[in-house]
Parts: C-alpha cells; sequence; structure tokens
C-alpha cells in the first residue's frame, strides 16, 4: 500500500493447562493481520518481513464445562521493503568534431537477486540427567525462538547456521510434572545457483512443528519441521559520466582511408567511436555489412577527401 506494508499469517499457539486433574495440551492457530508504516513504499515495492511472538496473554472466560480463552499476542515485526527507480544515465560520449574532457564516478547500489522458501527437517535428541526419574509420556513440546549464528554463501548453496531453543513437558516415572529445556544446534545447506561470492545474504528461520518422542527412558528424539526463508542482495556498481567539457576542434585525420576490423560483440557506437565518421556514413560506405547482427570480423572502411 502507498506508505505502508500489510503483514498477514498465522500464529501457533500451544496452550497447556489442567482438566479433571491432567494435564491437557491444546494447539490452536491465531490468524493476523497488520499494517506497518513504512515511507515510500507502494504496490510495485517488495518487502520482506519477518513476525516473532514477543508475549502473549490468555483471559479464560464463560462458565464451567464451556470455557472461552481469549488470546492476546504481541508481535515484533521486523522486515526490510525495497524500491527500484530507474534512472537514466551517460556511460559514454564522444565527438566527431571537439576534444572533450570525461570526468566519470562510480555508483554502488544494492539489487534483490533471488527469494528463497524452502521446507527442511532437523532432527536432533536430547536427555535428562541421572538425579531425575526416567520418562514415562511426553505431553508436549514447545519451540521457542530460535538464534541465527551464522549464515555464509559456498559454491551454490546458502549454509545457515542456528540454535533452536525448545520446552519438553513430560510425566516422570513417579507421575510428576517435569520441564526439559533444549538448545538444539542446526546447520542446513540450502542449494542456491543464483548466489556469488560477495552477496549479501539475509535468513530467518520459521518452526512450523515440532514432535518429540521417547526414545529410551532417559533419551528423548526431536524432530523439527522449519521453513528457511533467503533473500539475497548484490551491491553491483556502474561507471557514469557526471560531467563533460569542451576542450577544441579535435585534429583532422588527414588518411585517405580509414579501416577498422570489428570485434566480437562491438556495436554501432564501438565502430563510431574507433573509426571516427557518424553511422549514416559508416552504412552508406559498407553497404554489404549486416549491422545490426555484427558477429566479429567484419572490415569497415571509410573513404575522406583531402582538403
Amino acid at each position: 500500500n502507498k506508505d505502508s506494508v500489510v503483514v498477514n499469517g498465522e500464529a501457533s499457539i500451544s496452550v497447556l493447562y489442567s482438566s479433571d486433574n491432567k494435564l491437557v495440551n491444546k494447539n490452536l492457530i491465531v490468524p493476523y493481520s497488520e499494517e506497518i508504516k513504512c515511507l515510500g513504499m507502494d504496490n510495485t515495492s517488495t518487502a520482506t518481513v519477518t513476525a516473532n511472538v514477543v508475549d502473549s496473554k490468555m483471559l479464560l472466560t464463560g462458565v464451567e464445562d464451556n470455557n472461552i480463552m481469549k488470546i492476546e499476542l504481541t508481535l515484533r515485526l521486523e522486515g526490510d521493503g525495497y524500491d527500484y527507480n530507474k534512472a537514466e544515465v551517460v556511460e559514454d560520449v564522444y565527438s566527431l568534431s571537439n576534444e572533450l574532457d570525461i570526468k566519470r564516478e562510480k555508483i554502488k547500489f544494492n539489487k534483490v537477486i533471488d527469494y528463497k522458501a524452502v521446507n527442511e527437517r532437523i532432527s536432533g535428541e536430547t536427555s535428562i540427567d541421572e538425579e531425575y526419574e526416567g520418562i514415562k509420556k511426553i505431553i508436549t513440546s514447545v519451540a521457542m525462538p530460535c538464534t541465527m549464528t551464522n549464515v555464509k554463501v559456498e559454491e551454490d548453496e546458502i549454509v545457515v547456521d542456528s540454535l533452536i531453543n525448545a520446552s519438553i513437558v513430560y510425566i516422570s516415572q513417579d507421575d510428576k510434572y517435569n520441564v526439559i529445556d533444549v538448545e538444539l544446534p542446526s546447520s542446513v545447506s540450502v542449494p542456491c545457483d543464483s548466489v556469488k561470492d560477495g552477496d549479501k545474504v539475509t535468513a530467518n528461520l520459521v518452526i512450523e512443528n515440532i514432535i518429540s518422542r521417547v526414545k529410551r527412558e532417559r533419551d528423548i528424539d526431536i524432530l523439527l519441521e522449519v521453513v528457511i526463508e533467503l533473500t539475497i542482495m548484490r551491491c553491483d556498481s556502474s561507471n557514469v559520466i557526471v560531467s563533460i567539457e569542451k576542450l577544441g576542434d579535435k585534429v583532422n585525420n588527414h588518411k585517405t582511408v580509414s579501416v577498422y576490423f570489428v570485434k566480437k560483440g562491438d556495436s554501432m557506437w564501438d565502430i563510431m567511436k574507433n573509426i571516427g565518421a557518424s553511422e549514416d556514413i559508416i552504412r552508406a560506405t559498407n553497404p554489404n555489412i549486416d549491422f545490426d547482427n555484427l558477429k566479429g570480423g567484419e572490415r569497415v572502411l571509410i573513404f575522406r577527401e583531402l582538403s
């Protein structure tokens, strides 16, 4: 929108509560739609936004056997906006009749090369200490915000390192409720043939689901279903002309014939600069050359009258 970005999404919430002296876990999906003020944005702009739940409040209303959960979330939205502006610049100039003093300047600009969102599975395991009773049953697993530790570009791939935090609620062998906090380091390689060394890559990891199961009495297997979002930016540059000063008349070329052999990749502009003649004269003098489809190796001739 004009001067704003509208973010639509869903927050996944796990609610653990007691009912009839039993712990019950309920997974909820809370949709949201938020507008971020961002001056200069419009419907042609591009934005990448990540959302994290930083606080939540729940109010239990209704009557017994018919409770209503009212949930309030505090979201932190972070993102970048990109706009594409076209500017006409002068990259080259020449004159048939005058010597020129040309001053150039190198300008740098960033551009978005690619955006990727890939689904991955991350597995790990954890154990409880010997001082605690063994595990009888896992009640629920809750993923916390993860920390991106490193994002690096390698040949045709991007390696994303992160530290994922989770809490696992379980019933021990002596029928007590316990919580174990888990730190799970991960490293995921995402194939990407568009990335190059020197590109700037920003990454975000979204946990969609976490599954935990008892492997042995004290060991827990953990499986995470995640989405990794990557934005690839590249710094580019161009040499543009910032000023042109006319110095004086060019020294006359006293040759009666000028010859130029076209190089591969040359355009009419390159031929005019090197041979010192206008396009009309070059085309008229060389009618057998297809200047719109130059291949390289063509011989261009110009005949001049000596005064």
